[in-house]
């Protein structure tokens, strides 16, 4: 029986063990933190707990591939409640506002009613939806691919530029950013639209709870507080100086930060390419958690702000986006409720937070600044809370580096391009036939649903090869016989 050994307890390390479980191979997985999960976690401040990862969770429509692999390994089946959200995001101009609903016969409406000279726009844009709704394998209707082809040499700003009106061209923009493809939007309204991209009770720690249990339960073994600091082929050395040895090796660490230093070998060719595309941008985010002492239900799903002029060079954005959990009963008291803030930043402003951190003092300071602002938009905005809110938390990129040790502290993967359209990689590395690489690295925009696809599709690959293997043994050993 082969024995497998991961490098990282995230989702993607945590799949690739359930897996290999799966497939009966033994499963050992190392992760250097105390607690399983990567970057599916949170923790409490106080009385309130704070949602790191999900925002929605692509694959809970039960028709789709994606929830196979939630139920394979978990994270999803039976007896999992997921809270479905009727509205994705908000944005506001001029005392207008728009959602993005998921009832997308009303979504067309209100953006036609925001602009009469903008129906035709509008129009075609819910068609293409449709289209993707429709290639997605959700709903009925004609298949009309043709109608997504328009669209993929746009950026997100180019979308933007179709509209007249403000608040349309805001519409798109602030929710991807100008420079994602559009082709993304109507990904996320396809999914988001027919039943899909929901949020599963508990958020985040619970989820990741369930998946250790149902690898632990397969009988995997999981070793916390235990890093990796080399590896090769079928063996790991630790940061104690011991070693563990196997069949094969998993690394699911960003290759940016692994390749020529935990893994003393180049980086995949395939995977190569996509850090030197200049196209494909890494991005972080700035987050805040802000306590209010108040439960009343304010908005639904996100809502996205602009951020005056005089903070944009500051915060290294034009807009914020506030999150609630009404929901989510358990996370904050009674009669008190919680949001956060989140506001995606660029690589380079992303390395900016992470070398700040060098300096405790100018970094304790400057996530103070940026949790008073975050709390002083959101006041201004819902001036009924008004002196009823505090920052309890605030993280940065820094924080994702110190604990995941993605390169420039990134919680997803890359920004995709116009004309571009994301397909996973093989993660085998040269010379080095039995260790890979798995994780959404290997998928742009990254997220949940790649990393854990990403597991089961290194399995496969051990499977081939184990297969192979087993073949090659059984003719030599059929040669030998015959001789």
């Amino acid at each position: 029986m082969a024995k497998v050994i991961i490098v990282g307890a995230g989702v993607a390390g945590i799949s690739a063990g359930i897996y290999a479980r799966l497939a009966g191979y033994d499963a050992v997985i190392f992760e250097k933190h105390h607690t399983a999960g990567g970057n599916l976690s949170g923790w409490r401040r106080g009385e309130y707990f704070i949602d790191n990862c999900i925002h929605w969770l692509t694959g809970t429509n039960k028709d789709i591939e994606s929830y196979k692999i939630w139920e394979d390994i978990g994270m999803l089946g039976d007896g999992v409640e997921i809270f479905k959200p009727n509205v994705l995001y908000t944005v506001e101009l001029d005392g207008q506002s728009l959602s993005f609903s998921r009832d997308i016969e009303k979504l067309e409406d209100d953006m036609v009613a925001v602009s009469a000279e903008d129906e035709k726009e509008s129009r075609a844009f819910i068609g293409a939806v449709k289209a993707a709704q429709k290639l997605l394998k959700f709903g009925g209707g004609e298949n009309k691919p043709t109608r997504l082809l328009k669209y993929l040499p746009m950026t997100m700003g180019d979308l933007a530029d179709r509209f007249k009106h403000p608040l349309l061209k805001r519409f798109f923009t602030y929710f991807l950013g100008e420079k994602f493809g559009a082709l993304a939007m109507l990904i996320v309204g396809g999914t988001f639209c027919s039943g899909d991209a929901d949020i599963p009770y508990g958020g985040s720690v619970a989820a990741a709870e369930r998946i250790v249990k149902r690898y632990e339960e397969l009988g995997g073994e999981l070793v916390l507080g235990k890093e990796v600091v080399r590896a090769d082929d079928g063996k790991v050395i630790f940061a104690d100086g011991s070693e563990e040895t196997g069949d094969y090796v998993i690394i699911t660490a960003d290759p940016a930060a692994a390749a020529g230093r935990m893994v003393r070998a180049k980086m995949p060719r395939a995977i190569a390419k996509r850090y030197k595309n200049k196209k494909l941008i890494r991005f972080s985010s700035v987050q805040c958690a802000l306590a209010a002492e108040s439960d009343k239900k304010l908005f639904e799903g996100d809502i996205i702000i602009s951020i005056p002029d005089e903070y944009r060079e500051e915060l290294g954005s034009d807009r914020v986006s506030y999150r609630e959990y009404y929901h989510e009963k358990d996370f904050a008291p009674e009669g008190k409720s919680i949001y956060q803030s989140m506001i995606f930043i660029d690589e380079e402003k992303s390395k900016e937070y992470i070398s700040l951190d060098a300096d405790k003092v100018e970094y304790k300071e400057k996530k103070r600044r940026i949790g008073e602002i975050s709390r002083e938009l959101f006041e201004k905005r819902f001036p009924e809370l008004s002196g009823k809110v505090k920052c309890i938390d605030v993280w940065t990129p820094a924080t994702y580096k110190r604990f995941t040790g993605a390169e420039v502290g990134s919680f997803m993967s890359f920004l995709f391009p116009k004309n571009y359209i994301p397909l996973h990689v093989d993660g085998s590395i040269e010379g080095h036939p039995r260790m890979f690489y798995a994780g959404q690295w290997l998928c742009p925009p990254g997220g949940l649903p790649n990393a854990a696809k990403s597991g089961k599709l290194v399995i496969e690959k051990i499977k081939k090869l184990e297969q192979k293997h087993a073949s090659h043994a059984k003719a030599a050993k059929t040669v030998t016989a015959e001789g």
